[in-house]
């Protein structure tokens, strides 16, 4: 299905020209960005972000099943001191960076040129408690992509 491709393009959309700058300035920039995948790389530098795909919304046809979307989360990370201020500030700007895009997604990697349309829809924020070992904090955000 096209929606595990969706957590890809977060990535994308905060690299992107019309980004707010103040993303790249704190996340480092093109390939040394540190934007993961799933979970930070082991020893990675803060501020760092990770994304990863929560569920999917499934239709269920005659024909079989549909992706309808899915929910997404974001969570900024960042040490102490200061650390609410800085994944705070970072939260709204990822949230200008993708609240309200529309993403296109290859529907089928095997056919190439297949491609779905998702809207993506801020849905939420949540201040996490410090991690008790390093005191990393976190702010989530979470976002509904809904097909076009």
């Amino acid at each position: 299905m096209a929606t595990e491709f969706i957590p890809i393009t977060i990535r994308d959309l905060m690299l992107a020209g019309d980004a707010p700058a103040g993303l790249a300035l704190a996340l480092g920039a093109g390939n040394t960005m540190r934007v993961f995948p799933v979970e930070s790389d082991q020893g990675a530098d803060f501020p760092n972000v990770v994304y990863h795909q929560l569920n999917e919304d499934i239709i269920f046809t005659k024909d079989g099943s549909v992706s309808a979307g899915a929910d997404l989360m974001v969570e900024f990370h960042a040490e102490q001191p200061g650390g609410y201020i800085t994944t705070r500030r970072l939260a709204r700007l990822g949230r200008i960076a993708i609240d309200g895009k529309t993403i296109d997604v290859e529907e089928d990697h095997h056919l190439a040129g297949e491609f779905s349309s998702y809207k993506l829809k801020y849905t939420g924020k949540e201040d996490l408690p410090p991690e008790p070992d390093t005191g990393v904090v976190t702010t989530a955000l979470t976002f509904k992509a809904t097909k076009q």
